[in-house]
C-alpha cells in the first residue's frame, strides 16, 4: 500500500518495538550517508532533479499490528528520519500546534524510556515558544525539561545528530566536516519561514515523498517466525527482488512491445530465454565462486554456498558498464550519462541517479561498507528512458557464449593484474573464512570482490568480446593482451594514470574501434594519434607492434617477433609498454636495435621487481645509470622529465618505468640502452638552472648521496630555493653563497651531518655550524641566528619585540657575499649577546 508518512502517522501509532537497535541513520560515522539521503529529500520538497515532477520512492516498510499498534520489522531508521524531518518542518513553519503535535505523538520508540520521552517533550508546543530559529541542538539541550543523563542514550544522540548536523572540530577548534551537511538544520539553514510553510504544505498535501507499508499479517507468519527466516524481515534478498523484476520488466515488454513484441518474447523462451538461464547455466557459473561459510559466536557455520551477493554484484557491474557506453535513443552522438569535463566530470556523472547508485553498489570504495547500496527498486535500472532491448539480447549473448567457453578454459591472466575476476569473488579473511559485512539497508550480506576503474574497462573488453562471439582461446588471449596493454599505464607515482571517469570513457571509446576476435589485423589498420598522452603513446605502441606481428620479417634466431614481444612486455616493471626498445633517439619507430636494447634492459633491470623495493641487477643498485641518462639530458628535457616530478631519484620500478615510456625522455633512453655516456664540461657561470643541475646530478656525487639518502626527493620551489626536497629536508640547488661562504670563512665549521662529500652542496634547508665555539643556524629563509648555548634554540633579545631582527640575535644574510661580512657580523651577534644593553647594532 503505497503513503506518505504523514498520512501514514495521521492513520497509525507507531511504536519502534524493542527488539529493533537504536537509531543508526545519526551515528558517527555516517556522515555522507546522511549528506546523500537529506540531499536527496530536499530535491524532492525543491521539486528538482532527480525528482522533478515525480516522486521519491523509498523502499517498503514492513510491520505487524498488535493492539491497533504497528511495530516496523523494517524502515525503523527511515521512519525516525522523516519523523524528524516533519516535526522539525513543522517547527519553522509555525505549525508545531497542539493539533499536528497529537499526530507527531503517535510516534514513538520501546526500546529505551529516555528514547520515548525525548519524543514526547519534542511534541509539547510551549518548549519551543522561544526558539529563535538557530542552532537547534543547542537549544534543546540547554532546557530544563532535557535531563544530563539523556546524553548517554545513544538514541537521543544519533536524533540530535540529524537534526543539527556533526560538529567535530579540531586542535584549532575549526569544524573538520564543514561543508558536508549532514543534518536537517545544516540543509535548510538559508530558508526562511514562507518556504518553510511552503514544505508543510507539499509534505502533508502532496505524495511527494512516498513508500509501501507491506503488513506481515497479510502473509500469515507470525512475528517470530518472519524474524527467523530473515533477520530484518524482507521476504527476499536483494538478488531475488531484483531478479524478479528483471523478469517482471522483460514481460511487460514482451505484452507490450508492439512490432518488437517477438523480440521481447524471445527473451522469455521457456528453453533459452533469461529466466531459464538465470536459474540454471548462469547460476553455475557464479556455483564455482560460492561463499565458503563464516562461523558464529557458537561455532556453527553459516551462509554456506551463498551466491547471491556475486550475482547481484555481477549483475550491477554489467548495468554500469551499459550505462556508461549507452548512447541516447533519440540521439545515437550522445551518451546517457554525461560525465562533464575537468573538474566537473565528478558532480556531473553522479546527478545521474543510475550512475550514481550503480557506481556505489558496484563497491566504488571497498574500505568504506555503507557505500554497498540494497536493491530498492527497478526504477535505478532504466537508464534510457527504460532498458533497450539490446541491453537484454547483450546481456544473454555474454553469458552463454562465457558460460560456453568456461566449460574448458579460464580467462587468460594478465601477469600484472591477476587479482582481475570476470566472475566477482567473495572475499576471505585469513582463516579462509567469508567476511560478513552491513549494506545501507542493514541486511548482513558477504563482502564481494571489487572492480579498479582499470578493471572495469577490462570487464567492458570481455563482454564485447563474448558479445560478438563464442571464444576461442588464442583470439581471447590476443585481445585480452592488446587490452591490458592499453589501460596498464602508471605514473612516476607509480598510481594507475586511468582513474577518472574521463580517462576511462577515453579508453572503452577506443578498444570498442577493435575487432575483438581479429584485433592484430584491426590494430594495423588503425591510425595512430599524436601522442598528447601516455594512453596515446600506449595505443600507437599496439599498432605499431601489430605491425611487426604481422609483417615483421623472420628473426635469425627463428623466434616469432610476437612471442619476443610478449616476453619483453612480461618483463620486470613494463606491464606491457615496451616501445623503449623500438624507438629511436627522436621517438620514432626503429625496430633494427630491438635487441640490443633489450639485452641490455635484461642486465639492468630484475626479471622480478618486488613493489617499491630496487628494480635493478645487483651491480646497478646505485646512481650510475640514472647519471648516465641525466648525462643525455637538455634543458627542455630537465623542464619536462624532472622539473616537479613526482620522487624521481630512486631505483623504484615506477620511477624507470616513467622514465622509460615518457615521450619527452627518447632520447636519453636511447642513449642509456645502447650503454654510452655523455660527457659533459663544467658548466659557465652565465650557464642557467637546468644547465647546472643537469652537470650536478650527471658529473659529481650528488645523486649518488640523493638516491641513497633521500630516494623520496624530487626537484621544486621551497622556500624562495630550487631544492631536491621530499618535504622536511634535502638540498638547495641555487645556494652556491650559502654553501660557498660555509666551506670557505675562517674559523666557520658545518655540522658533518649536513656535508655531501665530493660537492660544495649542503644537506639541509637549515645549516647548523659553528664559529668561536658559538653555535649558529643559517636557516632557510637566509636569516642566520645564534643560538642559545643551553636550550639550542634561537637565543632571544627581546621577548616582546615583533621584528626578527629585534627579537632574536640574528641579521639578514640574504644579500651577503663577502667572507669578512660573515665574519663580521657573527663577531658582532656574539659582542652583543655578551652585552645585551650594547648600542651596537646586530645589522650594522
Amino acid at each position: 500500500m503505497k503513503t506518505t508518512f504523514w498520512n501514514y502517522l495521521k492513520e497509525n501509532h507507531i511504536e519502534i518495538p524493542i527488539i529493533q537497535r537504536d537509531y543508526a541513520q545519526g551515528r558517527l560515522g555516517k556522515e555522507n550517508l546522511r549528506k546523500i539521503f537529506l540531499g536527496d529529500i530536499k530535491k524532492a520538497l525543491d521539486n528538482e532533479f532527480p525528482y522533478k515532477d515525480t516522486e521519491m520512492k523509498l523502499d517498503f516498510v514492513y510491520g505487524s499490528t498488535e493492539s491497533e499498534i504497528i511495530n516496523p520489522l523494517d524502515g525503523q531508521q527511515r521512519l525516525t528520519t522523516l519523523w524528524l524531518l516533519h516535526w522539525y518542518i513543522a517547527l519553522r513553519a509555525g505549525v508545531l500546534n497542539e493539533d499536528n503535535c497529537d499526530i507527531f505523538r503517535h510516534f514513538t520508540y520501546e526500546t529505551r524510556i529516555s528514547s520515548r520521552e525525548f519524543c514526547q517533550n519534542l511534541c509539547i508546543p510551549e518548549h519551543f515558544e522561544t526558539f529563535d530559529g538557530t542552532n537547534i541542538v543547542g537549544f534543546i539541550t540547554k532546557q530544563t525539561w532535557f535531563y544530563s543523563v539523556w546524553k548517554q542514550d545513544p538514541t537521543i544522540q544519533s536524533m540530535l545528530r540529524m537534526i543539527g548536523g556533526t560538529k567535530i572540530a579540531n586542535k584549532k577548534g575549526e569544524d573538520i566536516l564543514d561543508g558536508i551537511l549532514d543534518g536537517i538544520e545544516e540543509l535548510f539553514i538559508d530558508t526562511n519561514k514562507d518556504s518553510f510553510c511552503q514544505y508543510w504544505h507539499r509534505l502533508t498535501n502532496r505524495e511527494i515523498i512516498i513508500f509501501y507499508h507491506l503488513p506481515l499479517d497479510n502473509f500469515g507468519l507470525s512475528d517470530d517466525l518472519y524474524i527467523k527466516m530473515n533477520a530484518r524481515g524482507k521476504q527476499l534478498t536483494s538478488f531475488e527482488n531484483f531478479k524478479a523484476d528483471l523478469i517482471g520488466y522483460i514481460t511487460k515488454q514482451a505484452e507490450e512491445g508492439g512490432d518488437t513484441n517477438n523480440m521481447w518474447s524471445d527473451l522469455l523462451d521457456s528453453l533459452n530465454g533469461i529466466p531459464i538461464k538465470l536459474d540454471t547455466d548462469w547460476t553455475d557459473l557464479f556455483w564455482e565462486n560460492r561463499s565458503r561459510g563464516i562461523i558464529d559466536k557458537d561455532g556453527k557455520m553459516n551462509k554456506l554456498n551463498q551466491i547471491d551477493e556475486i550475482f547481484f554484484a555481477f549483475m550491477n557491474r554489467f548495468f554500469w558498464n551499459e550505462l556508461f557506453t549507452a548512447k541516447k535513443s533519440d540521439n545515437r552522438s550522445e551518451y546517457v550519462l554525461d560525465i562533464g569535463k575537468g573538474d566537473e566530470s565528478y558532480a556531473q556523472e553522479n546527478n545521474n541517479i543510475s550512475y550514481s547508485y550503480l557506481n556505489d553498489s558496484n563497491n566504488r570504495n571497498p574500505n568504506d561498507y555503507d557505500t554497498k547500496i540494497a536493491y530498492q527498486d527497478f526504477d535505478v535500472y532504466k537508464y534510457d528512458k527504460g532498458i533497450p532491448l539490446r541491453f537484454f539480447k547483450k546481456l544473454r549473448a555474454v553469458l552463454n557464449n562465457y558460460f560456453n567457453y568456461s566449460k574448458k578454459n579460464k580467462l587468460p591472466e594478465c601477469p600484472w593484474n591477476s587479482d582481475f575476476q570476470f566472475i566477482p569473488q567473495y572475499i576471505i579473511d585469513e582463516e579462509s573464512n567469508n567476511i560478513e559485512i552491513t549494506n545501507n539497508a542493514n541486511d548482513k550480506i558477504l563482502k564481494v570482490s571489487t572492480l579498479t576503474q582499470v578493471q572495469r574497462i577490462v570487464f567492458f573488453a570481455v563482454c564485447k568480446y563474448f558479445e560478438k562471439g563464442e571464444g576461442n582461446h588464442e583470439s581471447l588471449k590476443k585481445w585480452l593482451r592488446v587490452v591490458w596493454n592499453l589501460v596498464s599505464g602508471q605514473g612516476e607515482d607509480g598510481r594507475p594514470q586511468i582513474r577518472s571517469t574521463m580517462a576511462v570513457r577515453t579508453a572503452i571509446e577506443h578498444i570498442d574501434k577493435l575487432d575483438s576476435h581479429n584485433v592484430y589485423n584491426c590494430l594495423k589498420e588503425m591510425r595512430q594519434e599524436e601522442s598528447t598522452s601516455d594512453f596515446s603513446s600506449r595505443w600507437n605502441e599496439e599498432i605499431e607492434k601489430a605491425k611487426q606481428i604481422l609483417d615483421g620479417k623472420t628473426r635469425d634466431d627463428g623466434e616469432k617477433w610476437e612471442d619476443i614481444i610478449i616476453k619483453a612486455e612480461h618483463y620486470a616493471f613494463f606491464n606491457g609498454s615496451i616501445r623503449f626498445l623500438f624507438q629511436n633517439e627522436n621517438g620514432t619507430v626503429d625496430w633494427q636495435l630491438f635487441d640490443t636494447k633489450w639485452e641490455c634492459v635484461q642486465r639492468y633491470f630484475l626479471e622480478d621487481t618486488p613493489t617499491k623495493a630496487s628494480a635493478m641487477q645487483e651491480p646497478y643498485r646505485n646512481a650510475k645509470l640514472l647519471k648516465m641518462m641525466i648525462s643525455w639530458f637538455d634543458p627542455e628535457t630537465f623542464w619536462n622529465v624532472i622539473w616537479w616530478k613526482h620522487r624521481t631519484f630512486n631505483n623504484r620500478p615506477e620511477t624507470w618505468l616513467y622514465y622509460l615510456i615518457n615521450r619527452h625522455n627518447c632520447r636519453p633512453i636511447h642513449h642509456l640502452l645502447l650503454e654510452e655516456n655523455n660527457i659533459i664540461p663544467i658548466p659557465q657561470q652565465s650557464a642557467g638552472f637546468a644547465e647546472r643541475t643537469i652537470y650536478l646530478l650527471s658529473n659529481t656525487t650528488l645523486l649518488d648521496f640523493v638516491s641513497k639518502n633521500i630516494p623520496n626527493s624530487w626537484i621544486r620551489d621551497y622556500h624562495n630555493h630550487k631544492a631536491i626536497f621530499p618535504s622536511g629536508t634535502g638540498v638547495f640547488l641555487n645556494a652556491e653563497k650559502r654553501d660557498e661562504l660555509m666551506a670557505n670563512t675562517p674559523g666557520v665549521v658545518v655540522r658533518d651531518s649536513h656535508i655531501i662529500p665530493g660537492t660544495t652542496l649542503l644537506y639541509g634547508s637549515d645549516i647548523n655550524f659553528t664559529y668561536k665555539e658559538k653555535n649558529f643556524q643559517w636557516y632557510r629563509s637566509d636569516f642566520v641566528y645564534l643560538m642559545d648555548d643551553v636550550s639550542q634554540t634561537y637565543k632571544i633579545m627581546n621577548p616582546d619585540a615583533k621584528q626578527e631582527t629585534e627579537k632574536y640575535y640574528c641579521f639578514n644574510a640574504q644579500k651577503l657575499n663577502e667572507v669578512e661580512t660573515l665574519i663580521q657580523k657573527l663577531e658582532t651577534l656574539i659582542e652583543v649577546s655578551k652585552h645585551p644593553n650594547s648600542t651596537i647594532s646586530v645589522q650594522e
